[in-house]
């Protein structure tokens, strides 16, 4: 029977047998039960658009031992097009900014970390002072939706597969919802 609706406007429903509640259609694909990570497409790269690339530490086992993020986020659209997990490296740079040279950007914007310098073409590589304002705000909304990667807690990844997995469903995953929310909100 209907419940209510949640914070985000969305009808609860309530089951009278085993008295649980439940959203009729989640946001976030991590919810489904029919949800695998390796089943989740690759992002479509498209030419001379402009990205962001940063990279955020979290912790893999416990907090002797970090681990980077990098990811690169289209700046229009603010999608994740490509991610890599690993130590603060060239190599794990490196993954995402090959990824990126391939869908011949127009731009890419970065901080100011060394590694980025020698891995972008010179004409290409943008560092501005608000450059990476989305992709800034798009760690700081990460970090309050996956608990795992909040700086002051006690939650961690205890495996980097499942890290893996939670991101690629965190980031690949929600574009269909995202645009369907776009459409329920036009209309």
């Amino acid at each position: 029977m209907k419940n209510g609706f949640t914070k985000n406007k969305k009808q609860q429903f309530y089951c009278k047998n085993c008295h649980k509640r439940w959203i009729d259609f989640y946001c976030y694909k991590a919810y489904k039960l029919t949800t695998n990570a390796k089943k989740i497409p690759n992002p479509i790269f498209y030419k001379n658009k402009s990205y962001e690339v940063d990279e955020m530490r979290c912790y893999l086992k416990r907090k002797e031992k970090p681990i980077w993020i990098v990811y690169a986020l289209e700046r229009k659209t603010k999608r994740v097009v490509s991610f890599s997990l690993g130590r603060k490296t060239k190599r794990t740079i490196q993954y995402v900014t090959n990824s990126l040279a391939l869908a011949s950007p127009k731009s890419i914007y970065t901080d100011e970390l060394s590694h980025y310098r020698s891995l972008i073409v010179k004409g290409l590589h943008k560092v501005n002072r608000f450059g990476t304002n989305a992709i800034e705000r798009n760690n700081l909304s990460m970090r309050t939706h996956l608990k795992r990667l909040q700086r002051k807690t006690i939650c961690f990844s205890r495996s980097f597969i499942l890290l893996q997995c939670v991101l690629r469903i965190y980031f690949l995953g929600l574009k269909s919802c995202i645009l369907l929310k776009n459409i329920f909100y036009k209309h």
